[in-house]
C-alpha cells in the first residue's frame, strides 16, 4: 500500500482498503455516511493526486485494477459503485444526489437531500477528461 502526502483519512473505521492500493499526494478518503457497506477500495485501486472521495450519505465502490484521474471528486449520497478496470481521467466530478431548494425560506443545507439512485460504471468503462455524472447514471458495460 502507498500513501501519498498530506492524505486525509476521515472515519478509518468505514473504510476498506485492499491489496496493493495507491492513495497519491493531498487526497481525502472520508467514510463518514458510509452507512454498513462503508467505503471499498479493492485491490490494485490508484488514486492519483488530489482527489476527494466523500460517503456522504452512501457508500462507495472502487473495483479492482480501478484508476481514478487527478483532481477528481467522488461524492455519494445514494451509492456509487466502480466495476474492474475502469479508467477514469483526470477532473471528473460524480454526484449521487443533490440538495433540496424547494423552500426558499430555509437554508439549503437544513432541506435534505434527494437522489435517482446509485451511480453505476460496469467493468472495463473510460469516463474521459471533465466528465460530470450524475445520480442514477449508469454505463453501457453493466
Amino acid at each position: 500500500m502507498i500513501i501519498g502526502r498530506n492524505v486525509v483519512i476521515r472515519h478509518p473505521k468505514s473504510i476498506v482498503l485492499g491489496d496493493n492500493v495507491t492513495i497519491d499526494d493531498l487526497c481525502l478518503v472520508d467514510g463518514r455516511g458510509a452507512g454498513s457497506d462503508g467505503v471499498v477500495i479493492e485491490d490494485e485501486v490508484i488514486v492519483n493526486r488530489n482527489c476527494m472521495i466523500q460517503a456522504k450519505t452512501g457508500s462507495i465502490r472502487l473495483g479492482t485494477r480501478t484508476t481514478i484521474g487527478s483532481n477528481s471528486v467522488i461524492v455519494s449520497k445514494a451509492g456509487v459503485e466502480f466495476g474492474e478496470a475502469v479508467l477514469v481521467a483526470g477532473n471528473c466530478y460524480f454526484s449521487a444526489g443533490a440538495c433540496r431548494v424547494d423552500d426558499i425560506s430555509s437554508a439549503v443545507m437544513d432541506q435534505g437531500a434527494y437522489s435517482k439512485g446509485p451511480i453505476i460504471i460496469g467493468d472495463n468503462s473510460l469516463v474521459g477528461t471533465g466528465a460530470i455524472i450524475l445520480e442514477g447514471s449508469r454505463s453501457a458495460r453493466v
